[in-house]
């Protein structure tokens, strides 16, 4: 696309190619839609066409995908340049690329680089952080103190093993086996609700990193107590019972002016009234009485906020004793310190139990996944970290990953969090320190955007981008080494009007604090200026004042059109419903919108998302569902575990009744009336005695599973319970095809839990409701023409035609539960208190700057969402009951537009909307990629017949794997003598396939040399019998041949031979085989086996195997004789086999 520069615009390309200089380290700020994943390419083509080698090279990515695509680009790239038909063109695509004519060097290592790279052993490292921290501890296990071949367990496994080691803890905190284990979770289960306990927990494990450090630098706990009481500003030596008995004595107050407040209080207002016989009573009480009505007395001088209250008497009182209210302030300040300190005290307590349970329960999850030999995803970052830090550990695992590695590319640099820094740290060490020993030095290169750091739950923080980038320029700086930081504002994704939205969305300084991190101001440049855009501001719908039901009438109706939630969602599906019929055009792209150009983006997946899922379907537009969703809420697989519960415990009445009205069994609510209604006992009673056809039915089919239930693994019942008794036909009956996906979802984690777990049925429900499976559907999969419906997260990097923007008026309320302090590197001491009004001063603030935090990470993602649209943005939403947040996404909207867009009229809304948008002045984009149409085309003649049955049997005859039994082996365990051949069959086995190959004269030494090893465990005159026998077998004058060197040891041999059934397909291994003139001879050893004393009592299946090869190779060589014979190694004895015999079993 061709393009004239916005005024004031920096030129893209010459940006882009500063950012690729392979000479300098560059710091890169991209915008959104600036061509981020082209700089990264670019730079990688770049660095690889100037010199550098692929293996030295390492392009660290977010995700998976992004490491895929980046992989795609550059073999695309490279591919294009080495088959390019003229060097006119790649001189061109190099000049391009490099900003400079190529040289010639340049040119045939450009034609050269596809093969380079294809060669390189595992390909460029282009992987995440994650990806390259296994292969770094897959290379050095012993190193990093783990166990070679780990397995990395998935984020569900890591849930229930961590579910696991909470179990073990609370139990031996139960039986007293840990007595500080058993006063924390005391502590804690005083303090924290049961549902807020798993919340808690996740938070902890989020931050063991962390967490594992503090516990490092005070291994004690008197060290680590002193510190946290020195977070808090306590004493340590301050207790409860301390602080309250220094409260409550006499000396501590002023108790004679006290004493004259309380002379005058009775004579003031209501509240003076009240508050003087708490006083006398206080006055009068020893300090023992006094502490049981502190609480009380507080009262007296802070309110419920725990503030010093505004007026702690009256005038009158003031009137009748001047300075009554001077003294009851200096009490009310010390009744104020009191009360912080308690509250200070409560924290410490709280928070030494919280990092008591984290040592013990990192401890235990640590011993639980060694002994399994796992590790989870953070390990492989904190392990690779510890590993990099050992002194002199870098040099030697950078110099085996492939000799060192030169230059590092980090992508989506605002995402990383200060662990994963830690790594890309350490690994460039050395990168500015002293002289380089290469031609060009290395190099640090990061891209990313501060204004879209949204995964602060995964501990990213925007500041980290901005610190790191100060880090790596000093070190440059300090080593003379080529920086540059460059910004990337211009935006080939969106249309002028959607740009122009955005910054002014953002312009007020309240608006971009936290989100223009390191920036000066938020603006942007629309290479598609020209480019018909659109913005519009819906006015919100507010809440219907509905009358309230019926008194008891049942809940049985659903009662969608009052939720201002499912009116927004009716409004958006009519909108898009609308466009599509309509044919309306997309000026940009010159052809009428259709369903994949629509995006709708949420905040969270909630009860929205359901409204607008069911309105777009009965409009008949085609959606691609959520992108996510939770497996376990899924109808279909909650019938699915009902019906394992079932079969575990028939008894649940309520259980069953909920399998007997799934799609499996399909009871109506009549029959399940008529079964249930006035029965004596259980509800499987009542369904075995039912005379229903239905309730029979079922009762057949249940009690033909609960037979099976245990001995047939989890994938197997419920595979029959799908396939084989049609469930999956009813479910997909009655549900839709939406249930495919979690049923298929479901059945495979029936095989992942069995591949690591003992197969039962309860064992597998267990682990299946223990941890929240996800299914994630990939957005960009496919071609599909259906709506999108994702969270801005899950929407991070992708874009679309028409973006809608529905739940703007709602916003963040809830904090971190672990309160960490943001202005210390690495958060300082952790602080957790277990109920607001027992929030110390420093969690308050605490509280306060992670509220800030939140607030500005929301701001982010808005930017995220509103520059996720191409052509066109819609921003709706609904009221509740409460009035919306001041700061929201819609009130930061409007008070951007506000002043530059247009009020105009729209007949949907009985207020006016506002608009933003600019016409189409150009010519429309081809260069996008379309959906093209589906047609379905006529089935070929070949698809419609039946395939044609096989001239032979599609397995081949294998003679060395007979399809009857093998005679029974020699027991090994008979006799001393018995147990010693089981072994000795084995190595003469080995050694008459080898030592024929050795010098005759060389045998004997060799043999004795092989029998001597000590895995064999033989005793001298064992080695010798055995050498002895084997030796002489070899020298059999009427064998001679056999071991000769024109004999050939294990043979493969296939061919086809006629058969009573027809041609055959033979396919085995001869153990021995020599051809002397016109004799062919042909030798298979009998390990283990009793050798018969004849040959007429060969067993048959012996007979057919010889006779097959007989047949293969009289075909090969006709006019020989062929030969056959047995060498039993249990003897040993050799034994020719009649011909006739051999036919006379030839299949």
């Amino acid at each position: 696309m061709n393009s004239i520069l916005p005024p004031g615009a920096p030129n893209p390309n010459e940006q882009q190619r500063k950012a690729a200089d392979p000479r300098a380290s560059v710091w890169v700020s991209a915008s959104a839609g600036s061509g981020k994943t082209k700089v990264l390419t670019d730079r990688v083509l770049t660095l690889l066409l100037t010199g550098s080698a692929p293996e030295r090279v390492l392009c660290i990515t977010f995700t998976k995908a992004a490491a895929a695509e980046m992989s795609n680009r550059i073999s695309a790239q490279l591919g294009k340049w080495s088959t390019l038909p003229d060097n006119a063109a790649l001189i061109a695509d190099l000049t391009k690329l490099l900003g400079r004519a190529p040289t010639d060097a340049e040119q045939i290592r450009a034609r050269r680089l596809f093969a380079t790279v294809l060669d390189t052993p595992g390909g460029m490292k282009i992987q995440t952080v994650h990806a390259f921290c296994q292969s770094v501890l897959q290379r050095f296990p012993l190193e990093a103190g783990i166990s070679p071949n780990f397995v990395v367990l998935d984020e569900r496994d890591a849930r229930v093993l961590l579910k696991s080691a909470i179990d073990d803890l609370i139990a031996l905190a139960g039986s007293g086996g840990d007595p500080v284990l058993g006063e924390a979770m005391a502590v804690l289960t005083r303090r924290t609700h049961e549902t807020t306990f798993p919340d808690l927990i996740s938070a902890l494990m989020g931050e063991r990193g962390r967490i594992a450090r503090i516990l490092e630098r005070h291994a004690d706990a008197t060290s680590l107590h002193d510190a946290v009481c020195d977070v808090l500003g306590l004493d340590p030596a301050t207790t409860s019972e301390g602080l309250e008995q220094q409260f409550c004595a006499s000396a501590s107050f002023d108790d004679a002016g006290l004493r004259r407040a309380l002379d005058v209080l009775d004579q003031g207002g209501k509240t003076d009234q009240k508050n003087q016989p708490v006083l006398a009573r206080w006055l009068s009480a020893d300090p023992v009485a006094r502490r049981s009505m502190t609480d009380d007395y507080l009262g007296i001088y802070l309110t419920g906020k725990d503030e010093i209250r505004a007026k702690l008497c009256t005038k009158a009182v003031e009137t009748l004793a001047p300075g009554t209210g001077d003294i009851l302030y200096v009490e009310a300040v010390r009744c104020e310190a009191f009360l912080e300190a308690r509250k200070a005290l409560t924290v410490a307590e709280a928070t030494l139990s919280l990092l008591t349970l984290a040592d013990r329960l990192s401890t235990r999850y640590a011993r639980m996944k060694a002994l399994r030999n796992v590790l989870d995803y953070d390990d492989l970052i904190l392990k690779t970290r510890d590993l990099l830090a050992v002194e002199g550990n870098v040099g030697w695992v950078l110099f085996k990953l492939d000799r060192g590695i030169d230059h590092v590319l980090v992508d989506e640099a605002q995402d990383t969090n200060p662990e994963q820094w830690e790594v890309i740290e350490r690994l460039t060490g050395e990168f500015f320190v002293g002289e380089s020993a290469h031609e060009r030095p290395p190099t640090v290169f990061a891209v990313g955007d501060g204004k879209q750091s949204i995964y602060s739950f995964q501990r990213a923080d925007p500041r980290e981008f901005v610190r790191m980038r100060e880090r790596f320029k000093t070190k440059a700086t300090a080593a003379e080494r080529n920086w540059a930081e460059v910004p990337l504002q211009m935006s080939f994704r969106s249309t002028t009007s959607v740009l122009a939205a955005v910054d002014h969305t953002f312009a007020s300084p309240a608006v971009s604090d936290g989100v223009a991190i390191g920036e000066s101001e938020i603006r942007h440049y629309a290479w598609r200026s020209g480019h018909a855009g659109l913005v519009e501001l819906w006015p919100p719908v507010e809440p219907d004042v509905t009358d309230d039901p019926p008194a008891w009438k049942p809940p049985l109706e659903a009662q969608l059109g009052e939720s201002a939630p499912a009116r927004v969602a009716g409004l958006i599906a009519d909108d898009i419903a609308g466009r599509i019929t309509r044919g309306e055009m997309l000026a940009s792209r010159g052809r009428p919108l259709r369903a994949s150009d629509f995006l709708v983006l949420v905040r969270t997946r909630g009860l929205f998302v359901e409204h607008l899922v069911r309105a777009l379907k009965a409009r008949d537009v085609e959606i691609a569902g959520v992108d996510r969703m939770i497996l376990k809420e899924q109808i279909a697989v909650m019938d699915l575990v009902a019906l394992g519960r079932f079969l575990l415990l028939p008894e649940d009445d309520l259980n069953l009744a909920c399998l007997l009205k799934s799609p499996l069994i399909g009871l109506t609510e009549d029959e399940l009336f008529g079964v249930a209604w006035n029965r004596p006992a259980r509800l499987w009673d009542a369904l075995r005695d039912s005379s229903l056809p239905n309730a029979v039915a079922a009762t057949r089919w249940l009690h033909d599973l609960l037979a099976q239930a245990d001995y047939i693994r989890p994938f197997e019942l419920y595979e029959r319970v799908l396939d084989g008794d049609g469930g999956r036909k009813k479910f997909l009956g009655r549900l839709g095809q939406d249930c495919a996906d979690p049923i298929n979802e479901f059945i495979n984690l029936c095989l992942n839990f069995e591949r690591s777990n003992t197969p039962s049925l309860q064992g597998f429900l267990h682990w299946f409701e223990t941890g929240d499976v996800e299914i994630k559907r990939d957005p960009e999969s496919g071609e599909s023409d259906t709506v999108r419906i994702m969270t801005v997260h899950g929407a991070k990097g992708l874009q679309a035609p028409v973006v809608y923007l529905p739940d703007t008026l709602q916003a963040p309320s809830r904090g971190a539960l672990i309160q960490w302090d943001p202005d210390k590197e690495g958060g300082g001491m952790p602080l957790w208190s277990p109920q607001a009004p027992l929030d110390s001063a420093e969690v308050k603030r605490r509280k306060e700057l992670g509220k800030v935090m939140r607030d500005a990470e929301y701001r982010r993602l808005l930017y995220v969402a509103m520059t996720r649209a191409e052509d066109r943005l819609y921003i709706c939403g609904w009221k509740n009951r409460q009035k919306e947040p001041e700061g929201c996404w819609y009130n930061l909207i409007l008070n951007g537009l506000e002043g530059n867009a247009a009020e105009i009229t729209d007949a949907r809304f009985e207020t006016p909307i506002l608009r933003l948008e600019n016409d189409q002045t150009r010519e429309p984009s081809t260069e996008q990629h379309d959906l093209t149409e589906t047609r379905i085309l006529p089935l070929p003649d070949w698809a419609l017949r039946s395939a044609p049955i096989d001239p032979e049997p599609s397995d081949p005859l294998s003679p060395s794997r007979p399809d009857e039994e093998d005679p029974p082996v020699r027991s090994p365990l008979t006799d001393g003598d018995n147990r010693d051949r089981f072994l000795r069959g084995k190595l003469v086995h080995r050694m008459l396939q080898s030592l024929p190959d050795i010098d005759p004269a060389r045998r004997g030494d060799v043999g004795a040399a092989y029998l001597a090893q000590p895995g064999h465990r033989l005793s001298e005159s064992q080695q010798e019998a055995i050498l002895t026998e084997t030796l002489a077998v070899m020298s059999r004058p009427d064998f001679a041949d056999l071991f000769t060197g024109a004999a050939v040891a294990e043979a493969p041999i296939v061919g086809t031979v006629q058969t009573q059934a027809g041609p055959r397909v033979v396919s085995g291994q001869i153990d021995r085989i020599v051809i002397i003139d016109d004799r062919v001879l042909v030798v298979d050893y009998k390990t283990n086996r009793p050798p018969p004393t004849d040959a007429a009592d060969v067993p048959m299946i012996y007979l057919r195997q010889m006779a097959l090869y007989r047949r293969l190779l009289m075909t090969i060589y006709p006019g020989k004789t062929v030969d056959c014979a047995l060498l039993w190694t249990d003897g040993p004895i050799l034994m020719r086999l009649p011909v006739e015999s051999m036919e006379r079993a030839a299949p």
